[in-house]
């Protein structure tokens, strides 16, 4: 098995100094999940429809601030 293709496309949202908010686009899938649910307005709104499922690490304000716009 070739591990090095990955279905995974992971883009931390914020770069590494925003809020905690990591899309993972599954290639091939045309879904996505999301960890943790920080500002998310860098991401397109496209983007943000293919979310699937969310994981949130705890419910601390900068990893959950995002949820709203996730919602509508």
């Amino acid at each position: 098995m070739d591990r090095s293709r990955s279905r995974l496309r992971p883009h931390l949202v914020g770069g590494a100094g925003g809020d905690p908010a990591l899309h993972v686009e599954l290639a091939g899938a045309r879904r996505a999940l999301l960890v943790d649910c920080g500002e998310l307005a860098p991401l397109p709104v496209a983007s943000l429809l293919r979310v699937r499922d969310v994981f949130l690490s705890h419910a601390h304000i900068d990893h959950f601030c995002g949820f709203d716009r996730l919602l509508r």
